[in-house]
């Protein structure tokens, strides 16, 4: 879990880190052989406190995934503006990049 760490600002190294505060090397380590279904379900849940579940979906242009969430985790899901789903999205996108599979979104879905 140290790439977790990195992820959430545990290590403050001097590493080039993008606009969403994760350093490059830290998405690489989270992201190598992720499948980006499982992944997002990971995180989603642990913000979400077990409440949410993900659904994907095969589609022609890319893969779609939704976000099942409770509406009392939405906020947390979605972060200060949106800084915490941007960061899944991210993520998402980059392992998916790696496993040579498209996604072509990532939504929220209220029940």
């Amino acid at each position: 879990m140290k790439f977790l760490a990195k992820l959430f600002g545990g290590n403050k190294s001097e590493e080039s880190t993008s606009t969403s505060g994760m350093s490059a090397e830290a998405v690489a380590e989270a992201t190598e052989g992720a499948n980006p279904s499982a992944l997002v379900e990971f995180l989603v849940k642990k913000l979400a406190d077990n409440t949410a579940y993900v659904e994907s979906i095969q589609e022609d242009e890319g893969l779609l995934i939704n976000i099942h969430c409770e509406k009392e985790a939405i906020g947390r899901v979605i972060g200060k503006n949106g800084k915490t789903i941007g960061a899944i999205r991210r993520l998402a996108f980059e392992a998916a990049a790696r496993n040579d599979t498209k996604i072509k979104k990532i939504e929220i879905i209220e029940p």
